[in-house]
């Protein structure tokens, strides 16, 4: 069994903030590939292109408007994701907690990957206004 990289939530320039978006491509140039461990979420929304994360030793496909959630403690690895793109959701856990997200975070059979379906634009925007 691979080794298992525990993440530590370390913010672009050392700037303490609670939320952090990037794209696949910076993703890419980051990731050594291996199984990690965070202690923070990630939210991956895909744009274009077809790959796979595994998360919790599950492989699950990635494809155009589908989204990935790993919490914090779930083992996962980007196995292929050389032609995606899209942006990725950093956030500590303490981050805002709402009913909504209590709700998600307690379902102990949530699936880590959906499809986006008519939320497709609003899914976008709110993205475009945490790169603000």
């Amino acid at each position: 069994m691979p080794a298992v990289q525990q993440m530590t939530y370390q913010p672009l320039g050392g700037v303490p903030r609670p939320v952090e978006v990037l794209t696949f491509d910076r993703l890419r140039e980051l990731s050594t590939g291996g199984t990690q461990r965070a202690d923070f979420h990630v939210v991956a929304v895909v744009d274009r292109g077809q790959g796979t994360v595994t998360v919790d030793f599950r492989p699950h496909g990635l494809g155009p408007r589908s989204a990935v959630w790993i919490p914090p403690g779930a083992v996962h690895r980007w196995d292929d994701i050389e032609e995606v793109s899209g942006r990725l959701v950093l956030f500590v856990p303490s981050a805002p907690v709402t009913a909504a997200t209590r709700r998600l975070t307690a379902a102990p059979d949530q699936a880590p990957t959906w499809t986006v379906g008519a939320n497709w634009p609003l899914l976008t925007a709110a993205l475009d206004h945490l790169e603000l």
